[in-house]
């Protein structure tokens, strides 16, 4: 006994058809997937995690710099200091790479509060941001008064914050920070993550491109 298709060559064709442009359809519902979970993060608007109040410090180059000089540039933010002998130096390696990475992003800025001021004068300061090729005109390092960057970092950026007469025991958060070009803090990034670490570049990127 034969089935139908057996002995009509039209209908088997017809088959073979519907097969072929169901297995399209489903190869083409399978990649609009997977093109949607790439590319869905980068549409979800960054949350807004609060504004930065106005504040003023001392520059490395020993001139006035504040939230008044970033407006209109997104910017990235970390807390280091010289003497440190954990973190600090690992971060400001990373944040490096960053500054190298965002060359395409002309308009982005970087700036490192130093959370030991009193040691940290425009000097020193100066001398640990050439150690990582800091360029001046994009990567800022701030100092001031011990309660002004202890309010920045504690009030304001919302980070952990904790000085002692140790030089060596400053504990601080290792997270950078985004900022956008209204000073709105914009996503924190875990600098021990390799992940979060080309996250922000990506934001920065994306940021920029919406900053005016």
């Amino acid at each position: 006994m034969t089935t139908q298709t057996e002995t009509n060559p039209d209908a088997m064709w017809l088959t073979r058809i519907i097969w072929a442009v169901l297995v399209m359809v489903i190869l083409g519902i399978s990649g609009g997937l997977a093109w949607q979970i790439v590319h869905a993060p980068h549409a979800v608007p960054l949350k807004i995690h609060g504004t930065l109040p106005a504040f003023e410090l001392t520059e490395r180059s020993g001139k006035k710099f504040g939230s008044e000089d970033l407006k209109g540039h997104v910017w990235i933010a970390d807390f280091v200091f010289t003497r440190c002998a954990g973190p600090c130096p690992v971060m400001s390696q990373k944040m490096m790479q960053i500054q190298e990475a965002l060359r395409d992003a002309p308009s982005v800025r970087f700036v490192s509060f130093s959370v030991d001021p009193e040691y940290d004068t425009p000097k020193v300061l100066s001398e640990y941001a050439d150690r990582f090729q800091a360029n001046p005109e994009k990567w800022l390092f701030l100092t001031g008064k011990t309660e002004t960057i202890r309010d920045i970092a504690m009030q304001h950026f919302k980070l952990a914050l904790q000085t002692s007469p140790d030089p060596n025991a400053v504990l601080h958060s290792t997270h950078f920070v985004l900022v956008d070009g209204r000073n709105r803090i914009r996503g924190y990034y875990d600098s021990s993550e390799p992940a979060s670490l080309g996250q922000i570049q990506d934001d920065a990127r994306r940021l920029s491109k919406e900053t005016p």
